[in-house]
């Protein structure tokens, strides 16, 4: 890979040797390029090709060069007709939908005669894919999204049907693409970035029916692209049109019209229902259009299980959601864009006992999460050559988590990530992740008689983003955390859990007052240049990324930058067959929680101390909170996070994770341009991973990084009171790049469309993978933000084998198929009935046997003893396959001249098929002389067929360890 320092010098050199600035880093709109020749395949120069939006009415006009070629740029989504003509010659007509980031390609035959219109050609599937080297998939949420058995039209969950995309683990909503760690994929709507700092997954700032469309990219992906290891997110929403239209959307569910998981879950019989409202419209014909909606859930209760006793609770949502959206055209070749998104989101649990073995959910906190998004673009047709875009975005978001005063001390249970009380939050601190983007693009076109056709394309891009808040894990300051097994014990005569605290084997937290916040900028230069020469094309990209962070303390600063190349080469076999190789390097953004990890902002900052006093059992709560408030019972001073004493530090010499890929692909047009196929195969290792040492990380320099300077004496961080008089000494921290960490992915995907007629069509995805490693990746522990690894943690104090164990990926799936057909009858006055199914099938993920090891003194680290998880095998053991269809039907019938009244019925899982998905996993390291072995937690051995009998290793903790059980959903709606 090529590094560079002073990479904005060499950046700025090639810059000003291209005679124009391109692209940004989010496509939000389309392209339309072809070919205009006469009968004998000679080009005709002069030709003229003129693009009319069937939505705006927006009419843009070019001829082709000597070469026959043209090129139509920034065309907004939708539906165009294309027209063809020359002097002499019969004109052609093209009828098909643009996607956002396709170029759609028009090879047109123009025969000899009277200028006498042809019959259109109505194309149903445009082979966009033959014009780009990136492979993906584009999701049209207005028919394909809309009829297909969908629940939930999440932009985080739609993008599951593409190829080479997996399911992630540091939350529901994560993504891992082309085995990418779930936190490196960017999430775009309208251009900007709204990925969550930490966790990667799309704020859900916008409402379902203003999607226009999803595009997903996994490889290949241009340089106008950065901030990921793994792939892009790609969301568009509606502008209005030239005609008025509006949708009434009416969703109904109730969780006893489901079945039941063989886990015997309680379920609530009361309606959850969701409403919205769409318009949209012109302002003035041709020249100006809106778009705007509202949702609410006026109170949706879902009904859980605590982990610990299977106790029922009930949790209520409530959600209000908006926007606005306006477009204008002061000409045709010029648009402007001006959207304002508001969100808020708010639950409160039913239960509200003080000491509950609770599920997170059953946390009696008022939460909410109010956003604002506001946002302009603008993009110009300068001339037909010259393209300008230009984008920014200002981003508001918050967590507003309330507790109750009068609340005890929290404590949880990790090994069932349970909670034992219920006030959590601080109510009088809300979280805070806002970001602005900004964004100045330009599209150059350019023909050479011997170098072939150019698109060039360059563009500058600014990310800011800001993290604060959060900074009281309770309301009582105090929390405790059992890490052993054993933590809680049997339950009580009257239900209530007992709890064990062990020497050394607990943790309490005490929250330290935070004070400013972080920030991370990071400018990005790219260029971009395809080259068409004949049945040959050249894709050379370039990328320059810099990132700068800052804390609430002077002393913290940050910064890196990389220069990463991306290069393909295409060669058209046949006109309808199309060979691609691609090599690429994706660098990853600098993540806010790596750098949160030093500047202790956004996480509560905390001082973490280990028990000190008598090993006790069968103490109650009661008991507990008591021994919490006790100081002379933790004295062993554990990790300190404050960002007045930094005690976590990032390396000065710090690089960014880069993925290396080496892509191939095989593109089919079937005939009539009714469908593609595309063979993928996506070969990716992941580089410079980074990771957190602890313990001696100023001895380590075979590790290759470089410790700050000056290091804290004898690799510990002494913090005082202000009196001057020690309070506390910890092992310094330092998050670093880590030679040792391996991570790599094959994957094999063959993705399909095919829409021979208007009436029926068929598509899908089939992929084949191997993701292996000893880096699960940053939050694949479920704990949501980046956790390192164990590889550099107290390295003197435990044994080298079981740190880091190469194997398969917990997130790897090694078959998934999505497959979807959808069926449309036209009964004329009797409506419009629309089937749909979809098909998905995956082998079963993967778990690790593992087990907690106690460490080994030493009298260099201040922490020498605990544990460390030791892994004895990874990802050997798998769960069980899925295997579920999905069912739709959407019937719509007209009322008064446009209005239009439908009902759609989802059914998920219709065989109602119960594969268990997850269990306990959970192990002892038991030691038989001098070797260590890994024996089940409990009475059940991985061979026994999990059931919620198990009282160990087995053991189903809640309905969610099921597949999920059949499902009916239900939508009625009014269009006009």
């Amino acid at each position: 890979m090529i590094r560079a320092r002073h990479g904005l010098g060499i950046a700025v050199v090639v810059l000003a040797a291209i005679p124009g600035i391109a692209e940004a880093q989010a496509e939000t709109n389309g392209a339309i390029s072809g070919k205009v020749v006469d009968e004998g395949g000679s080009p005709i120069r002069g030709a003229t090709a003129t693009a009319t939006s069937v939505e705006y009415g927006l009419e843009r006009e070019t001829t082709t060069d000597h070469q026959g070629l043209f090129y139509l740029g920034l065309l907004p989504v939708g539906h165009y007709s294309v027209s063809v003509t020359a002097a002499g010659f019969q004109p052609q007509v093209y009828s098909f939908r643009l996607g956002v980031g396709q170029n759609v390609p028009v090879e047109a035959t123009l025969l000899r005669g009277q200028p006498e219109l042809r019959e259109e050609i109505v194309v149903r599937a445009p082979s966009a894919a033959m014009r780009t080297a990136t492979t993906g998939i584009n999701l049209d949420y207005r028919d394909t999204v809309e009829e297909l058995p969908i629940a939930d039209r999440n932009i985080n969950l739609v993008p599951r049907l593409a190829p080479q995309v997996f399911d992630g683990r540091a939350t529901r909503y994560s993504l891992v693409i082309a085995g990418a760690p779930s936190l490196d994929t960017v999430m775009l709507l309208d251009g900007a970035e709204i990925s969550d700092p930490i966790i990667s997954v799309a704020e859900r700032i916008y409402l379902e029916d203003a999607i226009e469309e999803v595009q997903v990219l996994t490889s290949g992906i241009s340089a106008r692209y950065g901030r990921f290891q793994g792939g892009v997110v790609n969301a568009i929403t509606k502008s209005g049109s030239n005609d008025y239209e509006a949708t009434f959307r009416y969703e109904f569910h109730n969780e006893s019209w489901n079945e039941r998981t063989p886990f015997g879950e309680t379920q609530i019989d009361e309606t959850n229902e969701t409403f919205q409202l769409t318009g949209g419209g012109y302002l003035a014909e041709n020249r100006a259009w809106w778009f705007g909606g509202y949702r609410e859930i006026p109170a949706k209760k879902t009904g859980f299980v605590t982990t610990y006793t299977g106790d029922a609770f009930v949790r209520t949502d409530t959600e209000e959601r908006w926007q606005i959206k306006l477009r204008g055209a002061p000409a045709p070749s010029h648009v402007i864009d001006v959207s304002h998104l508001e969100f808020e989101d708010g639950s409160q649990p039913g239960v509200l006992s003080v000491l509950l073995p609770a599920h997170l959910d059953a946390l009696p906190i008022a939460r909410s999460w109010p956003f604002k998004t506001n946002s302009v673009s603008y993009q110009a047709a300068l001339t037909q050559k010259l393209f300008l875009e230009f984008q920014a975005t200002e981003k508001q978001l918050r967590f507003v988590l309330g507790g109750d005063p009068a609340g005890g001390h929290p404590f949880l249970d990790f090994t069932n990530f349970t909670v034992y009380n219920n006030y959590w939050w601080d109510p009088s601190d809300q979280g805070v992740r806002d970001n602005e983007t900004a964004a100045v693009n330009l599209t150059y076109t350019l023909e050479t008689a011997r170098a072939g056709t150019h698109s060039l394309q360059a563009g500058i891009q600014r990310v800011s983003s800001i993290l604060g808040g959060q900074g009281r894990n309770s309301v009582t300051g105090l929390s405790v955390v059992g890490i052993n097994p054993d933590f809680v014990g049997p339950l009580s005569a009257h239900g209530e859990p007992s709890f064990n605290l062990e020497n050394e084997r607990a943790l309490r937290l005490q929250d330290i007052d935070l004070t400013g916040d972080q920030e991370i900028e990071s400018l990005a230069l790219y260029l971009q240049d395809t080259v068409t020469l004949g049945d040959w094309r050249l894709d050379l990209g370039l990328r320059w990324d810099d990132y700068e962070g800052s804390g609430p303390q002077s002393e913290f600063r940050v910064g890196f930058d990389d220069l990463a190349v991306r290069l393909g080469l295409t060669y058209d076999v046949t006109d309808r067959l199309q060979a691609t190789a691609t090599w690429g390097e994706y660098v990853s953004r600098l993540n806010d929680g790596i750098v949160n990890d030093a500047t202790a902002v956004g996480t509560g900052p905390t001082n973490r101390k280990w028990y000190s006093g008598p090993s006790l059992t069968g103490l109650t709560a009661a008991e507990v909170e008591a021994i919490i408030a006790d100081d002379s019972q933790w004295l062993i001073q554990g990790r300190f996070l404050s960002p007045e004493v930094m005690t976590t530090y990032l390396d000065n010499n710090l690089r960014p994770p880069v993925a290396v890929e080496l892509g191939l692909s095989l593109r089919y047009v079937l005939p009539r341009n009714s469908g593609t196929l595309v063979l993928n195969y996506i070969d990716r290792d992941f580089n410079d991973l980074l990771d957190d040492y602890v313990g001696g990380v100023c001895d380590y320099e075979f590790l290759e990084f470089d410790h700050p300077d000056p290091c804290p004496a004898a690799n510990l961080t002494v913090f005082r009171a202000p009196s001057g008089n020690v309070t506390g000494v910890v092992d310094t921290r330092v998050w670093a790049n880590n030679p040792r960490a391996r991570r790599e992915y094959q994957g094999l995907s063959l993705q399909a469309d095919y829409r021979p007629s208007t009436s029926w069509g068929v598509g899908g995805s089939y992929t084949h993978s191997r993701m292996r490693g000893n880096y699960e990746g940053q939050s694949e522990s479920g704990f949501g933000g980046p956790v390192g690894t164990l590889m550099g943690d107290y390295m003197r104090s435990r044994p080298e084998e079981g740190v880091d164990v190469f194997g398969d990926l917990l997130p790897d799936v090694r078959n998934r198929l999505r497959a979807w057909g959808q069926y449309r009858s036209d009964f004329r006055r009797g409506g419009k009935l629309a089937l749909s199914g979809l098909l998905s099938y995956s082998t079963g993920a993967h778990w690790n046997r593992q087990a907690e090891v106690r460490l080994t003194d030493d009298p260099e680290y201040v922490l020498d003893s605990g544990t460390q998880t030791r892994i004895f095998s990874r990802g050997a053991d798998e769960f069980e396959n899925l295997l579920q269809f999905d069912l739709g039907a959407r019937w719509e019938v007209p009322l008064r001249g446009k209005l239009r009244l439908w009902l759609k019925t989802t059914v998920l899982n219709l065989f109602d098929r119960d594969a268990v998905l997850s269990h306990q996993t959970g192990g002892l390291a038991v030691v038989e002389g001098a070797e260590r072995r890994w024996t089940p937690l409990g009475n059940c051995g991985p061979g026994d067929a999990p059931s919620p009998s198990c009282t160990g290793f087995g053991r189903i903790t809640g309905p969610r360890s099921y597949q999920s059980p059949r499902q009916f959903f239900f939508t009625l709606g009014l269009r006009y």
